[in-house]
């Protein structure tokens, strides 16, 4: 090869080298702030698959709890055929794990997480779904007045690191956290993919609508794939398909808040 064509070949390598490093960084550079759900899934305790007679019916009650979300999930189906049971259980638990890995406060790598460090005044990417959950869950809180307020956990979290203590916390402390709490300095984009925060201290905490959210993905699951009757509880977030199997509505009871576990105030039937 001439030395012409050297300097040609060497120019051409180059000039390509530099093209994918710019490339490279404008990529870098063009990610959203909050990345979507991790596409692994992370395992979770699940209990054995319990099976029993259901009286007045010719259908059997299958039943099934796992540990996700913090709390225990209940699961509970009439049928007659196990295998289908299991799977359907199975692609149930694993949806919630999904919505998990999504809203939780306790995996940093989750895309609530990354809000709860993102800053103020800038409006951050999320999966689709974890904006449509913040946008409902802020309905819930301007229909409640505040009483429901999605952006409360930095209060939480003066009295949780006051309880390890073993003390009351401060006026001063509580005063503090109160100014980073309003789900007013919150928003979401019409289509449901960024949430901006107006606030440096904010946090936003879907403890008390993900679960929900969860049961209802639950049972949708189990009855795309064929289950006609079904209980799910969620950390106390319920719902329903249909009746029981013995056609008899389902039975839940409404713990008092001031009595012992299983003292309930009233006990209410439902079906759905």
């Amino acid at each position: 090869m001439t030395a012409r064509g050297k300097l040609w070949l060497s120019t051409f390598i180059l000039g390509f080298a530099l093209g994918v490093l710019v490339f490279y960084i404008r990529g870098v550079q063009s990610q959203p702030d909050v990345q979507p759900i991790p596409t692994a899934k992370a395992a979770y305790q699940v209990e054995p698959l319990h099976e029993a007679e259901l009286e007045g019916s010719h259908l059997r009650e299958f039943a099934q709890t796992s540990h996700q979300m913090g709390t225990t999930v209940h699961i509970k189906a009439h049928a007659t055929d196990r295998a289908m049971v299991e799977w359907a259980f199975k692609a149930a638990f694993d949806r919630i794990q999904e919505i998990e890995l999504m809203m939780s406060l306790y995996r940093p790598e989750s895309p609530l997480s990354r809000i709860n460090v993102s800053g103020k005044g800038k409006g951050y990417q999320v999966p689709q779904e974890l904006g449509m959950v913040i946008a409902k869950s802020l309905e819930f809180c301007r229909l409640t007045g505040g009483a429901l307020d999605i952006t409360v956990k930095p209060l939480l979290d003066v009295y949780e690191s006051a309880a390890a203590q073993k003390r009351a916390p401060a006026n001063s402390e509580i005063s503090a956290a109160l100014q980073h709490v309003g789900y007013m300095k919150v928003s979401v984009s019409d289509d449901m993919q960024t949430v901006t925060v107006a606030d440096d201290g904010m946090a936003l905490d879907l403890g008390a609508t993900a679960k929900g959210y969860a049961a209802d993905e639950a049972v949708r699951v189990l009855r795309e794939n064929g289950i006609k009757y079904a209980f799910v509880e969620a950390g106390g977030d319920i719902c329903f398909i249909g009746p029981r199997g013995d056609g008899r509505p389902w039975m839940t009871g409404v713990q008092d808040p001031e009595g012992k576990t299983g003292d309930y105030r009233t006990v209410l039937e439902a079906t759905a």
